[in-house]
């Protein structure tokens, strides 16, 4: 097998990339990447605290936003790479949106408008999903006390 080189931009000369000589650019790099990765993560932390609940009646991926142009769809389905291209199709270029689903297919910055997480198994298994009604059965409330001028029925 033969070792790997690189060329030198100043003198045209191959270079053999030995452990010794690629070590320090493989730690660059390495440290480059996380870098970027820890910042992802904390511009994304900083866009989830920013979100406000509010579900649109007319577009099913609208369920709350950050800002006029920044939403937030959540569902417990697995997405294909197929319903990603149609979200990011209706979403278009002027609007991002933070997809949180179970899984999906497909390279996450395939699609410039949408940031595509997984939603942790631990939140999953916690959660209730899919019901058609999350009413609270709330019995036993606090008599309210009479209006001024009302009557107190005994």
């Amino acid at each position: 097998m033969t070792e790997p080189t690189i060329i030198c931009p100043k003198c045209q000369n191959e270079i053999k990339l030995t452990e010794s000589l690629a070590a320090p650019l493989v730690a660059s790099t390495r440290r480059e990447y996380e870098q970027r990765l820890a910042q992802k993560d904390v511009d994304l932390a900083s866009r989830e605290k920013a979100v406000t609940y509010a579900p649109s009646d007319t577009l099913y991926w609208q369920h709350g936003h950050s800002t006029e142009r920044d939403f937030i769809f959540v569902t417990t389905q697995n997405l294909s790479a197929d319903q990603l291209q149609q979200l990011s199709d209706e979403v278009g270029s002027e609007r991002t949106l933070l997809v949180l689903c179970a899984a999906f297919r497909g390279k996450a910055d395939r699609w410039p408008n949408l940031t595509v997480k997984k939603i942790p198994k631990t939140v999953l298994n916690r959660c209730e999903w899919g019901h058609d009604d999350y009413s609270l059965q709330v019995e036993n409330l606090p008599k309210a006390p009479p209006k001024p001028g009302q009557l107190e029925l005994i």
